[in-house]
């Protein structure tokens, strides 16, 4: 059950957090101020059924610090249901992150 649609405006004031498990939100896109945590080493979206877009590529390469990325049950940003692929869309923004996982699945730029 998705219990908001839209992330609190006050998470991203919080620019020393290291860690962030986020599940269950309602929204299509993650907000363009997602760079301005640019202490975060690891993010997990989890259980995200509308997401289709991540911030833009300028704001993911802020997250400078981020190392490893979880994104579980978000199937409307994979290609499809059987392959853990990202949409090619979404793909260049987030292939810079040393550690990137799709339903518990590593995935690398040689997937794309």
């Amino acid at each position: 059950m998705e219990h908001w649609d839209s992330l609190p405006d006050q998470l991203q004031h919080l620019t020393s957090l290291q860690e962030l498990w986020l599940s269950d939100f309602g929204i299509e896109a993650l907000p363009e101020w997602f760079g301005n945590l640019s202490s975060l080493n690891i993010l997990q979206l989890i259980r995200f059924k509308k997401l289709r877009h991540l911030p833009s590529k300028q704001a993911m390469q802020r997250l400078s610090k981020l190392t490893r990325l979880h994104i579980v049950e978000c199937p409307l940003l994979l290609l499809n249901d059987e392959l853990p692929q990202i949409v090619d869309s979404e793909w260049p923004k987030i292939s810079h992150i040393p550690t990137v996982y799709v339903d518990h699945h590593r995935i690398s730029s040689d997937c794309y």
